[in-house]
């Protein structure tokens, strides 16, 4: 395994955001420091021969196909009344899950609603919770076709909304807010076989004061999130998101604004993109649901 952070380098213009790459197989990295807000440009990594500019390449990628959103498994501390993990008492926020069968369950109904089609990538959001019911995804996805090749990517945009972070902590507490070690994603990823994972873990972090309308900001990014990632991962054509119910239904509040729903735990819907050409989305619509039930 690799790991490369860079350090924040204070009182200059040319301010650099810690960042991580993380791979469980080798990969050589090549990144040049610039200013802060032109990092997606500058920012360099060659992979397997490969040498690209995030936000250069991402112009000329593949647009997206079949997304499909699913919320986390079930939580332990909904699950099991005063439940304790290993850090409870410090990140009371971020609880393991407590069922990975459901899991197994929506893996087997995502491919059906993918015409077997298998995904290539996963994206989490970088809580615990979501990042064991991704990397339970993988596997399973591995289960039903060991041809299968899947890349996690781990991105802090796709997270929980602030404000429920804050309800756990004390007002002296707020600052010690993080998220779970890489050491623990690791082990996590490695338990699922997953080869490699991306995460730049410092990097697009939402601020702990974040209104609702900055988490909606970030719903409506998504397409930018994936356009970060288009020169690392170039088939972008099937997509699964593991994030959480608010990132859903605001989702799917823009696909159907006249309709409200309740994910239960790894219920998910698939957005399908179809576009005239390259550069001309054409239309976007729910084609299947899961555990999604309707309240209005």
């Amino acid at each position: 395994m690799s790991c490369l952070s860079f350090g924040k380098k204070s009182g200059s213009a040319d301010q650099w955001k810690a960042l991580s790459l993380i791979s469980l197989v080798p990969i050589a990295v090549r990144v040049y420091g610039v200013q802060q807000s032109n990092l997606p440009t500058l920012l360099k990594l060659r992979r397997r021969g490969m040498s690209c500019s995030l936000l250069d390449e991402s112009k000329t990628s593949q647009h997206l196909k079949f997304v499909t959103f699913v919320r986390h498994s079930v939580r332990l501390d909904t699950a099991v009344e005063g439940a304790k993990w290993e850090d409870s008492k410090t990140r009371p926020y971020d609880t393991p899950i407590s069922d990975r069968e459901l899991v197994k369950v929506a893996a087997d109904r995502i491919i059906e609603c993918n015409s077997k089609n298998f995904p290539t990538v996963v994206f989490s959001s970088p809580f615990r919770r979501c990042i064991q019911t991704a990397c339970t995804l993988v596997k399973e996805f591995a289960v039903l076709n060991p041809a299968s090749k899947v890349v996690l990517v781990i991105d802090n945009r796709l997270g929980e909304v602030m404000s429920q972070i804050r309800s756990f902590l004390k007002h002296s507490d707020v600052q010690s807010f993080s998220y779970c070690s890489i050491d623990e994603v690791h082990m996590e990823a490695a338990k699922a076989g997953i080869e490699e994972f991306i995460w730049f873990t410092e990097r697009n972090v939402p601020p702990l004061d974040e209104d609702n309308d900055g988490f909606y900001a970030r719903v409506r990014s998504f397409d930018k999130i994936v356009e970060d990632y288009a020169c690392i991962i170039p088939d972008h054509r099937r997509i699964v998101v593991v994030t959480h119910a608010d990132f859903l239904n605001v989702r799917l509040q823009q696909l159907e604004p006249q309709s409200l729903y309740a994910p239960l735990e790894c219920g998910f819907f698939m957005e399908t993109i179809s576009s005239r050409n390259d550069d001309c989305e054409e239309r976007s619509a729910v084609s299947c649901m899961h555990r999604m039930d309707k309240i209005m």
